[in-house]
């Protein structure tokens, strides 16, 4: 949320999560989790459930997340409940990978993961890139990328292809504001910084482009010629891989 205006005020839609009340018979399948010794018991588990929404739904006894980030640490069992036969439960609306929080083991503070970074941590490459094609597909968009600030350094240093992430709207985010001016007679493309939070850019225009002159305001000696007179549409676009700590440990 922020404010756009003195007089106004505009909401930017994060993500939505749903909490479910669980039932006595998911409560018996979280047990039935937690006393399995094996991943073959999880997988056979998983496999016995006659509905996958299970996996997806987020519960406050799990902390507020899902058994499908808490189970990352298994490919096999990513492979299971990413797998496009459960695409009629995934919804970009709804994500089922984001961050979540977590006590720390002595109970002081807490810190946030998520499942790209539970995965990474048991060396489940497998598991990574069902996450990342699953992110890519069902989740486009720019708040997926707070999940690679900090990993993208490792992700490269094990291998894994990021073109098509990278080449997705996660990092590449096209925006259109009331406040920034939509036509201009130079069609040149032009690359500027921006150093600031994503969701402050809505006010940003004059700082950015504090050269720039919106075609309303030109005067006639400004416009130029008759090319110069032809109005073509501006398309605004942010690059987010720039907020990624790129370093190597």
């Amino acid at each position: 949320m922020g404010s756009n205006g003195a007089d106004s005020t505009y909401y930017d839609e994060i993500y939505k999560i749903k909490i479910h009340e669980v039932t006595l018979r998911e409560l018996l399948i979280l047990q039935s989790f937690y006393v399995s010794r094996t991943t073959s018991d999880i997988i056979k588990l998983i496999k016995m459930q006659p509905d996958p929404r299970f996996f997806y739904k987020t519960f406050l006894e799990l902390g507020g997340a899902n058994f499908c980030s808490i189970l990352s640490f298994d490919s096999y069992s990513m492979e299971s409940l990413l797998s496009e036969d459960n695409e009629q439960y995934f919804s970009e609306e709804y994500p089922i990978i984001y961050k979540n929080k977590m006590i720390k083991k002595d109970g002081k503070g807490y810190y946030y993961t998520n499942a790209i970074e539970n995965a990474l941590k048991n060396n489940q490459v497998k598991a990574v890139n069902l996450l990342i094609a699953y992110i890519v597909k069902y989740q486009n968009n720019f708040v997926s990328s707070y999940m690679f600030l900090k990993n993208v350094p490792v992700l490269l240093d094990k291998g894994i292809a990021l073109h098509d992430l990278l080449d997705s709207k996660v990092f590449n985010v096209v925006f259109d504001f009331d406040a920034w001016p939509g036509n201009h007679n130079d069609d040149e493309e032009c690359i500027r910084a921006y150093t600031g939070s994503f969701f402050d850019i809505r006010q940003s225009y004059n700082e950015i482009f504090s050269d720039f002159v919106p075609l309303e305001d030109q005067d006639e000696s400004e416009k130029g010629s008759e090319d110069a007179k032809k109005v073509a549409k501006i398309k605004y676009s942010i690059n987010l891989l720039a907020q990624v700590s790129m370093y190597m440990t």
